[in-house]
């Protein structure tokens, strides 16, 4: 026997993680917490899915989750020895998003929260910062999907910290479904070495009985959070993993949203155990001192704030006092119609200026030269030079979607010579369809909110469909509220007499990114709109302010 180590008004937040997705965060239901000390092998639960899901022919309401990294249905498991699927000894009737001897690290959480509205509800849970049992070894943070009459699931793998370690790569982990006796499932993988990495998303769509899969899943842009969220993960830019670099260098990152400080460790060792910390506050690179010549470590960036810590992966670096010019490789998410902006990067070679050189173009969307924040001269032969001198360029997503449809090869010169030719992997995502989150009313109006910002919708009131105890209501006109455009006001032409009800059926309604808002079946419209005037204060009342300002931390808008 193993020994346990120890004992909505959703927020939402749009941000642009480096090699993530842009994320939408989510205020989530936290099934546990740790608060210190690591938590192993245990069930919680039953929790609401939020709608009917159908998982092998059963119809659940009610999930269990695992510290193990399991949802389960009909009961919970504390089981962490995973096996292949199927098997008829328990546990049964689970979604194995990552089954290992996995552990909720002291900084860690299991979260959920169901999204959306029907029929396109999603539920959402959330590992978050895992590690492996009786190890020093760091996992990350993962999650599942249930989608909503689909009945498709998704896993993915938002952060897997150590990229060198076996174990949070799947080499002892099952990926996969088992139906409720344990007779059939679907199996992904069985103690499979280098099946897991960060950003993968893995897809089970239901196909009659069983499922099919695609292991090149678009990872889809959602993170679970708590009131004050956790910090972003900061993402490394310099050094590259396995560089070569000087005695005394620059180690740089990407700022992570929320995060108020980081702090740079390096180790000996490639689990990062007994790190050398060193406090950059809120920069976003720091110079250790001098590491001497020809030693091997290993480096990575925690983000702080008051919720608790966020890891970066691990990177290995070795000194030179040659260090060899080297490209950095990166990975860049962007949706479909949007330009992001790349800045590359290099280590090693002289004391001179240097330049990076595009050696291949994408194979969808197009580069572009940088000019003072916006596109300049469009890329289209190589090689060709880019003029800025911090080395910046614009990718334009304007092809397709899809993983690796934006990557493309530089190289970097100095009076050194080039460097050997590196990728930029860039991953467009599909156009952002909002989620429709509520509704509420006043005496002839419906505001109806999203998670993402709304593109005008004036014009297309007729495709919404309003009822209230007297029939049907025409809608008359449709606006972005104003100084709120993630919601659309809706002007009747009376008003609202009893229970109001709303539907859409999808049209032409959509996010400012273009994603077209899904169909959703009629909603019981009982939030009361609310606005809110404050008057001047009288002079005499300040004397009650010292009261005022106790009170407000547990003022709640509903």
């Amino acid at each position: 026997m193993k020994k346990l180590i120890t004992l909505l008004w959703s927020v939402m937040l749009f941000i642009q993680v480096y090699a993530l997705p842009t994320e939408t965060q989510y205020v989530a239901n936290t099934a546990i917490k740790a608060t210190g000390s690591s938590l192993d092998d245990f069930s919680y639960g039953p929790f609401n899915i939020g709608f009917t899901f159908n998982f092998y022919g059963n119809n659940y309401t009610q999930f269990y989750v695992t510290s193990n990294g399991l949802i389960m249905f009909g009961s919970g498991s504390t089981v962490y020895d995973n096996t292949t699927i199927p098997d008829n000894s328990a546990p049964n009737n689970y979604i194995a998003a990552f089954w290992d001897d996995i552990m909720i690290d002291g900084t860690g959480a299991i979260y959920y929260q169901t999204i959306g509205a029907a029929p396109n509800r999603k539920l959402i849970v959330q590992w978050t910062n895992m590690n492996i049992y009786g190890s020093p070894v760091l996992m990350g943070t993962f999650s599942a999907i249930l989608y909503e009459t689909s009945n498709n699931i998704q896993v993915q793998y938002r952060s897997i910290v150590d990229p060198l370690a076996a174990q949070p790569h799947g080499n002892s982990a099952t990926i996969g479904l088992e139906n409720s006796g344990g007779t059939a499932g679907t199996l992904l993988y069985f103690d499979q070495a280098g099946v897991v990495d960060s950003e993968k998303a893995f897809l089970f769509t239901r196909s009659g009985a069983t499922y099919t899969t695609n292991t090149n899943a678009t990872y889809e842009g959602v993170l679970l959070v708590e009131a004050t969220p956790y910090p972003g993960i900061p993402g490394l830019v310099s050094p590259a993993n396995n560089a070569t670099i000087a005695t005394t260098s620059t180690f740089q990152w990407t700022s992570a949203t929320n995060a108020t400080s980081y702090k740079l460790q390096v180790s000996n060792n490639s689990d990062l155990s007994s790190p050398t910390s060193y406090d950059a506050g809120t920069n976003l690179s720091y110079t250790p001192p001098d590491f001497g010549t020809g030693v091997t470590k290993y480096w990575a960036t925690w983000a702080v704030n008051s919720s608790g810590t966020t890891w970066s992966e691990i990177r290995k670096f070795t000194t030179s006092a040659t260090p060899p010019l080297a490209g950095v490789p990166q990975t860049f998410y962007v949706e479909l119609t949007q330009d992001v902006t790349l800045t590359l990067s290099a280590t090693g070679g002289d004391g001179s200026a240097k330049t990076a050189i595009i050696t291949s173009l994408p194979a969808s969307g197009a580069l572009y030269q940088y000019n003072n924040g916006v596109r300049g001269t469009q890329i289209s032969t190589v090689p060709t030079t880019l003029t800025d001198g911090s080395m910046r360029l614009i990718y334009a997503a304007s092809g397709v979607s899809g993983n690796g449809k934006g990557t493309f090869n530089f190289k970097i010169h100095d009076n050194t010579g080039d460097s050997p030719g590196v990728t930029a992997t860039g991953n467009v995502a599909p156009l952002g369809a909002p989620n429709f989150l509520r509704a509420s009313k006043g005496t002839n109006t419906i505001e109806l909110q999203f998670d993402r910002l709304m593109a005008d919708p004036t014009g297309k009131e007729a495709q919404f469909t309003v009822t209230d105890v007297g029939g049907a209501v025409t809608v008359s006109s449709a606006a972005l509220k104003s100084g709120d455009n993630y919601t659309i006001l809706l002007t009747m032409g009376r008003v609202f007499n009893g229970t109001v009800n709303i539907s859409y059926t999808a049209g032409s309604v959509a996010s400012q990114v273009g994603g077209l808002l899904l169909s959703f079946s009629s909603q019981i419209v009982s939030l009361a709109s609310q606005t809110i005037t404050f008057g001047a204060l009288p002079a005499k009342l300040l004397v009650i302010l010292p009261l005022l300002y106790q009170l407000l931390p547990v003022l709640v808008w509903q």
